[in-house]
């Protein structure tokens, strides 16, 4: 009877701190508990973040690279992109002018966007349109350009969704200037579009390292917070909405090297230029060691020791049964997996999303199984 009372008690107090401990992880990566990306030893504003090395494409830094968020207007990007392939294709030339329609001449008045005012049957050439889009960020010039050449912005969106499609880059997009909250792509796919962009059409350097465009005879500034302030930098485009927050795809060149940074979701439109020169900073600095282990084949952090067992558990692969202290491990193994997703899925904002009680009460009853199979194990033990 004593043993079976001290073998209950192990496992109500092992529950206990089980649900306890549970609590106490979840609170602190609740919502509204800041959670600072790092880049070396320095502090950046991104919710999501990526650095790649021009030449190579090898990605020299990363924070919450590969989840999806809205672009915003760095969404132009890709817009320029098609007008590109489709001059080089032969569909259509630089001098070649769009009749504005009276969709986008209405929509270049609405000051909820960034704009620059065109009028109704209005011709504007290409080369002008491509100006403003990528200078200064005119959302219904990106339209036109759509209209221009696919004859409306629908017809448009599938050649850009279908382009992503063809470079590998897994991304979504519903128009053409980066309105919608509906677009979506990662930081590391923004990255991977933009070396596109700049392999196959590095004219439009010539056009985003333009610190004004001038259109009807009056200038309008960048929207471009480092250039003549970043050493090299010549590109490529800023993007800001409330869904998106600020945004900025940044390339420079240092000493003969190219490096393309991504910054999605800062906190303001200085911190996007501070996070982007941050992120910068960092891609010169250990590109050239990276890439040299890159290329030697060195992953740095890889476990050489896992063969001969299932990666994250200890379990045996010949199915031998395991003790219970092994068996214990393979409890936490399995929990652990679950709480670091969990974990990263709070950090990385559910409050957009919501779900925490949810995810709280999921957690903790999944802890609190697992502290009983382990409780089980243990009495097992003791018997």
């Amino acid at each position: 009877m004593d043993f079976i009372m001290s073998v209950n008690w192990k496992k109500a107090s092992f529950q206990v701190t089980a649900v306890l401990l549970i609590i106490v992880l979840v609170a602190g990566f609740l919502p509204g508990k800041a959670v600072a990306a790092f880049v070396g030893d320095k502090e950046i504003t991104s919710k999501g973040a990526c650095v790649i090395d021009y030449e190579t494409g090898i990605q020299l830094y990363g924070y919450e690279e590969n989840r999806q968020r809205v672009p915003a207007s760095m969404t132009k990007m890709l817009t320029a992109y098609l007008i590109y392939d489709a001059i080089d294709a032969g569909e259509i030339r630089l001098d070649s002018k769009v009749k504005i329609s009276a969709g986008v001449s209405e929509f270049s008045r609405n000051k909820e966007y960034s704009n620059v005012a065109l009028n109704k049957d209005e011709l504007v050439t290409i080369d002008s349109l491509l100006d403003i889009v990528i200078i200064i960020s005119a959302c219904a010039a990106a339209v036109a350009l759509a209209e221009g050449l696919c004859g409306s912005e629908t017809a448009f969106v599938a050649r850009m969704n279908d382009k992503m499609a063809k470079l590998g880059i897994d991304a979504v997009f519903y128009d053409a200037f980066g309105g919608s909250p509906d677009n979506k792509i990662s930081p590391y796919g923004m990255a991977v579009l933009s070396r596109n962009l700049i392999k196959d059409h590095p004219e439009v350097l010539k056009k985003a390292q333009q610190k004004s465009a001038t259109f009807r005879d009056l200038k309008y500034n960048t929207t471009n917070p480092l250039l003549g302030q970043y050493p090299g930098l010549d590109g490529l485009k800023t993007g800001y909405t409330d869904p998106a927050l600020y945004c900025f795809t940044a390339t420079a060149v240092k000493d003969g090297r190219r490096i393309i940074s991504v910054t999605m979701g800062s906190s303001s439109g200085k911190t996007r230029g501070t996070d982007s020169e941050i992120l910068l900073n960092y891609g010169f600095a250990v590109a050239e060691k990276v890439i040299a282990e890159h290329q030697d084949g060195v992953k740095e952090g890889e476990d050489t020791e896992t063969t001969g067992s299932i990666p994250g558990t200890l379990l045996p692969e010949n199915g031998a049964l395991p003790d219970a202290a092994l068996l214990s491990t393979f409890y936490i193994d399995i929990f652990c997996l679950q709480m670091l997703s969990c974990m990263a899925y709070l950090r990385s904002g559910a409050e957009e999303g919501g779900g925490v009680v949810w995810y709280t009460a999921y957690m903790t009853g999944t802890f609190t199984l697992y502290s009983a199979l382990m409780a089980e194990v243990i009495g097992s033990a003791g018997e």
